[in-house]
């Protein structure tokens, strides 16, 4: 067997890790936690939830009972376009080309991308926010799921 294997002590005693993603600095967790790990800092790095994107759901009971159910999207903030952040539980990393995909349901785009998501986020590349508002402007919410790439560098 050729390659290097690396041993990493994690301790997250009271979640479960369903997806890790291994890329050269960083270890991308999901599951009932989402979270990157920092290789070379040795440190954890939590997403936080984020209330433009969280969703408060009731959902009815028997006995006429209802249970309210939150649900929030988390993960890297995408400063970049304003759109969704690259959330682990949606990614997939190709390591020879370096590059991190994420996957969103159209409907998702439509749903959450709307004027006021936008005002909230500093949006660093008008071109690319020019380019994701024209996307949103064609999409369906029944279209094929959309792909975001991002390329470590």
């Amino acid at each position: 067997m050729r390659g290097q294997l690396e041993s990493i002590k994690l301790s997250l005693p009271e979640h479960s890790i369903i997806n890790i993603h291994n890329t050269e600095n960083y270890l991308l967790l999901s599951g009932t936690i989402d979270c990157v790990y920092d290789k070379n800092k040795n440190h954890l790095i939590s997403f936080e939830r984020d209330p433009m994107l969280t969703k408060e759901t009731i959902i009815p009971l028997p006995g006429g009972v209802t249970q309210t159910r939150t649900s929030s999207l988390r993960g890297l903030s995408n400063d970049i376009d304003g759109g969704l952040p690259f959330n682990p539980r949606f990614l997939s990393y190709i390591p020879n080309n370096r590059q991190l995909i994420c996957i969103y349901p159209s409907y998702l785009l439509k749903e959450k991308l709307t004027e006021e998501h936008f005002a909230h986020y500093k949006i660093r590349d008008q071109e690319a926010h020019k380019r994701l508002r024209n996307l949103l402007a064609n999409l369906n919410e029944e279209d094929n799921p959309v792909i975001m790439i991002a390329t470590f560098i």
